[in-house]
């Protein structure tokens, strides 16, 4: 057994090791607050759901048109959405309410994307007029609208053009935009647009593109369109952010960049990255294909049914928007007929089908911090981050960082001991013999 003198170092050891590998994980897990993911899935008659990862849970609008696009800004605090008719709402969790009334029933608001400081977002869409009182036909005219959180502005009003997509660039500097043009005959359109001046992208097929998105950390943006008999399968372009150039990606064959289209002619519907560079191409005929984050694609060519069979993709309908769900290795997709999807690295499951009689355009999601009940209302959530959860999380990090940094941490420790063991062995003589002198006898 240890003297007295020599047990308190070793004490004082033990409790600093302690504290060391405790204190980290109860100060995260109670400063942290509880966090949620929220999914949005909006589509045609008004439909706009909360979604959990299983169920729809209805929230109600102020309108029966067509919802084309749902976007959350990327803090979280509310979303946007778009639809024909000119609608535009804005929801904030809790309460739905119109951006901008009298917008004309001959408007369609297509797509937002927000900034990536949030400052504003792009609205985009079409507004099919009579020019003159003697026009037999309305004229498409490409609209642009900034939405600053106060005030709603026109940017934009283009004849001849219709936008169906914009993305902010990383930096901010400018969006791109995917659409058509009307002029002289229908065709693919591609710009870049600062926030005052629309810079048209030289295009090499007349196909018309869906959708277009920025790979966040590598400087290109992928657009996506229509197959025709110009080209044999989807329309695929990519966009250098550094040189400007855009070039059409040879679908048609079994290239590194082909490899997921061939013998299929698909349209893609909807293109999409994460923060941390994944992506994800969704489209006609159920198209899958997952972009890993240095830009190699892979395609998923079936699904498990809800009842368990795996069927080809083909027969699932069409996808119309998809989204990784925030720090998981998981997304989801929607398309027609309500089709719901989950689908991962290698594999697609039905979740929901035929819930509704709407077409699921678009989804979207978003980690807030708080509770899942503010002011009586019920948020549905994907992943539910309370405060035990934290603490497990907590632990598994640091566990994590423990595990990889084991080696420098044994060294810490053995030089630890040593030390003690110095310190513990330089103590006076003195003080041993007064342990000796003042401890009690056993009788």
């Amino acid at each position: 057994m240890l003297p007295q003198s020599k047990g308190l170092p070793w004490i004082f050891l033990a409790l600093s090791c302690v504290s060391i590998l405790t204190l980290p994980v109860l100060f995260f897990t109670v400063t942290r607050p509880a966090q949620y993911t929220y999914s949005l899935i909006a589509g045609d008659q008004g439909s706009l759901y909360a979604f959990d990862g299983a169920n729809l849970q209805r929230i109600s609008v102020p309108t029966t048109e067509n919802l084309t696009d749902v976007e959350w800004r990327h803090d979280g605090a509310y979303a946007l959405i778009t639809g024909t008719g000119g609608t535009l709402l804005k929801y904030d969790g809790s309460t739905v309410e119109r951006v901008a009334a009298a917008l004309g029933a001959n408007t369609t608001l297509k797509a937002v994307s927000w900034k990536p400081d949030d400052s504003e977002a792009l609205v985009v869409g079409s507004n099919r007029t009579l020019d003159t009182p003697y026009s037999t036909s309305p004229t498409s005219h490409g609209i642009i609208f900034s939405y600053d959180g106060q005030r709603l502005t026109r940017l934009e009003n283009s004849k001849f053009l219709g936008y169906d997509s914009v993305d902010w660039s990383p930096s901010g500097t400018y969006a791109l935009l995917a659409g058509y043009s009307t002029e002289s005959f229908f065709h693919g359109f591609a710009a870049k647009f600062d926030g005052v001046q629309l810079s048209p992208i030289t295009l090499s097929n007349n196909n018309s593109l869906n959708t277009v998105a920025w790979q966040p950390n590598r400087d290109f943006a992928l657009f996506g369109g229509d197959a025709s008999n110009q080209i044999l399968n989807a329309t695929l372009y990519n966009y250098d952010g550094k040189s400007e150039n855009m070039t059409l990606q040879d679908t048609a064959i079994s290239t590194r960049q082909g490899c997921c289209f061939t013998n299929d002619a698909h349209t893609i519907r909807n293109i999409f990255f994460s923060a941390d560079g994944r992506g994800m191409i969704v489209g006609n005929k159920g198209l899958t294909i997952i972009v890993n984050q240095q830009g190699t694609m892979s395609r998923i060519r079936s699904y498990t049914a809800l009842n368990g069979t795996i069927i080809d993709l083909h027969h699932v309908g069409d996808f119309y928007s998809s989204r990784w769900v925030p720090g998981k290795n998981a997304a989801y997709a929607v398309g027609t007929n309500s089709t719901i999807v989950k689908i991962s690295e290698t594999t697609v499951v039905e979740i929901s089908q035929a819930s509704t009689h709407a077409t699921f355009r678009s989804i979207s999601m978003t980690v807030r911090n708080g509770q899942l009940h503010e002011d009586g209302y019920t948020y549905a959530a994907l992943e539910t981050t309370t405060p035990t959860t934290l603490l497990a999380q907590s632990f598994q990090s640091l566990t994590g960082f423990w595990a990889s940094h084991s080696q420098t941490l044994l060294i810490i420790i053995i030089v630890g001991i040593l030390m003690i063991v110095l310190i513990d062995g330089l103590l006076p003589s003195s003080s041993k013999v007064a342990y000796k002198e003042h401890r009690p006898r056993l009788e």
